[in-house]
């Protein structure tokens, strides 16, 4: 897993936001936002902990942790 995505551009195709789905695991305290049913091709944990999906260099779903705690 890489932690080197504040140096690097990505990009959210907004045509898929219409496609997008969100679920939140109540066991994990966790949000998923899906955008693509794609297979990622990387996945990066950034510093916060969010977990980010790219595709092709493009953000096709993110898993945020401690949702409740946070809101």
């Amino acid at each position: 897993m890489s932690t080197d995505l504040n140096e690097r551009k990505v990009s959210i195709d907004l045509d898929k936001l219409g496609q997008a789905f969100i679920v939140y695991d109540g066991a994990t305290d966790t949000l998923h936002i899906t955008l693509s049913d794609e297979e990622a091709d990387e996945v990066v944990l950034l510093e916060n902990g969010v977990i980010v999906q790219l595709k092709k260099g493009s953000i096709i779903g993110f898993s945020i942790p401690n949702v409740m705690r946070h809101g």
